[in-house]
This record gives structure tokens, sequence and C-alpha cells, in this order.
């Protein structure tokens, strides 16, 4: 659990202390959101743009879907469409790679 919360920077390891780490949306790049949003839904997997977006935010430690958290992962969603990872089908995604 702790490694994988080290992983997606909700927590933070300094000198073998566990603490909080608080980042911003902005401190995750285009690519580490679109890899959120692999780990949000399965290969072949269907989900309304939405609730990938409240998965992947969850998954990432955030509490609250502010606009700048939906405004990044809906970029990094178009991102993924554009790269073949995910299809787009009107207001549903499915994971294809």
């Amino acid at each position: 659990m702790c490694r994988a919360a080290l992983r997606r920077r909700v927590l933070e390891s300094n000198t073998g202390t566990l603490r909080i780490a608080t980042p911003s949306i902005s401190d995750y790049g285009t690519d580490e959101l679109m890899d959120t949003l692999c780990s949000s839904v399965r290969k072949g997997q269907g989900l309304p743009r939405e609730e990938a977006i409240r998965e992947a935010a969850k998954y990432l430690g955030f509490q609250r879907i502010t606009q700048k958290v939906q405004t990044a992962l809906k970029n990094a969603i178009r991102t993924a469409i554009r790269r073949g990872i995910f299809e787009g089908d009107g207001e549903e995604i499915r994971r294809v790679e």
C-alpha cells in the first residue's frame, strides 16, 4: 500500500519517514496522467469520461475534483485517444492498449 502511494506521489519518504505529499495536479505530466487513467480503466473496459476522471483523481489522492484537476485529466484523455491508447465514443472512453 505504501509503495503504491509513493509511486503515485501521494506519500513521500524523507530519510525513512513517510509523510503526506500534497502535489498539485500541475505537478503531474500528461504521460503520468495517462498512466493513471490506464491504471483506472482496464483494457477493453469502457467508462463514462466523468467516472474515469473521478477514478483517476481518487487514485492520485485527490478528494475533490477541482476545475484544474478536471481540465488536466480531460486533456490527458484527449491525448490518450490521439495516441490510440483509448477510443472515445461520445461520453464514454474505452481502453484499447
